[in-house]
């Protein structure tokens, strides 16, 4: 994971040499540093130049030029032209003053303090985002099945609504050809009142027409009747004819 870091390690810092090289990590530089943490290959290297050790800042006459902690005391004026000002002088550099250097171990302590609390709280913070990053994950998981989840429902619940409207489309269907139904059994009931009307006139014309015909019967035997008179008529009147004539 080292790899993945914005800023990862040069060659020339041990560490990142020894991960090369394959060894183990080698000590710290220093025995009031802290050792090596896995969380360390995610850090900004230390802002040291090249090739230099931690120690070499007690020497403030080893400090770059410029730096601010480089304040040496100056030599004395009778010794200035024996001595050069700055770094690397004619002279050498002079011996560092025991407060220079009680001022630097302090100076140093508290930044191997701050060191030490800024490793606990990246130590810290490394966890929480370890801890942010598996609850991330879970809620990713988790939304993706709510969406798998919803998916279903969303298909289920289409499907269940696709069947109730067609069911509803058949009713309607259904409902229409009652509809037609009952107005067509309105227009038969009609038919049939209509019918019965039709069938009572007719009853009463085929009652007249018995009754016609009952009479015309009736009629038909007085005819019949008036013929056989009419017919023993006209043989009493031929035999009188007969008798007439004989005479």
């Amino acid at each position: 994971m080292a790899g993945r870091h914005r800023n990862p390690l040069p060659p020339s810092y041990p560490r990142a040499a020894a991960a090369a090289a394959g060894n183990h990590l080698p000590p710290p530089l220093h025995p009031h540093l802290p050792p090596h943490h896995p969380l360390d290959d995610y850090r900004d290297p230390p802002r040291l130049p090249p090739h230099h050790h931690i120690d070499d800042f007690r020497d403030p006459s080893r400090l770059p030029p410029g730096h601010p902690d480089s304040f040496q005391e100056p030599p004395p004026p009778h010794l200035r032209h024996f001595v050069g000002h700055g770094h690397g002088g004619a002279g050498g550099p002079l011996p560092p003053q025991p407060h220079v250097v009680a001022a630097l171990e302090e100076r140093l302590g508290a930044e191997i303090d701050e060191a030490h609390a800024l490793l606990a709280q990246n130590q810290r913070l490394a966890a929480t985002h370890v801890a942010l990053v598996q609850e991330v994950a879970a809620a990713r998981h988790e939304l993706g099945r709510t969406a798998n989840a919803l998916t279903s429902a969303q298909e289920e619940s289409d499907l269940r609504l696709r069947e109730v409207y067609e069911r509803s489309l058949k009713m309607e269907a259904e409902l229409r050809a009652v509809h037609e139904m009952r107005a067509d059994l309105a227009q038969v009931r009609m038919d049939i009142q209509n019918l019965g009307a039709e069938r009572q006139e007719l009853m009463g014309q085929v009652q007249g027409l018995t009754q016609d015909l009952a009479r015309s019967a009736e009629d038909l035997q007085k005819v019949s009747a008036l013929k056989s008179e009419i017919q023993e008529i006209k043989h009493e009147t031929q035999h009188l004819r007969y008798i007439l004539l004989n005479l």
